[in-house]
């Protein structure tokens, strides 16, 4: 929906799943290296949160961001997108 504000709730779940689709591994990766964090969030009086919501927003986002501009080069005509972000 961020991309699409004209897109139903089903829709954009649709979306979500097909652009998921491949990358599973990875997403459960990063979401299982902030485990440590949330742990230690505990000692701090979950103070830590303060700078680690933001900081999970903002890796999920880049995540979105990455996945999607490498569907972007994986579908391209040429093989070459602008702006394509390649993973190695």
């Amino acid at each position: 929906m961020m991309d699409n504000d004209n897109i139903s709730t089903v829709e954009a779940i649709q979306k979500s799943i097909s652009i998921i689709k491949g990358n599973r591994v990875a997403y459960y990766a990063l979401i299982c290296t902030f485990i440590g964090w949330y742990i230690v969030s505990v000692f701090t009086f979950f103070l830590l949160f303060i700078w680690l919501v933001p900081y999970i927003a903002v890796a999920l986002s880049n995540f979105y961001l990455s996945i999607t501009k490498e569907k972007e080069y994986n579908t391209a005509s040429s093989g070459i997108s602008d702006g394509a972000v390649l993973a190695i």
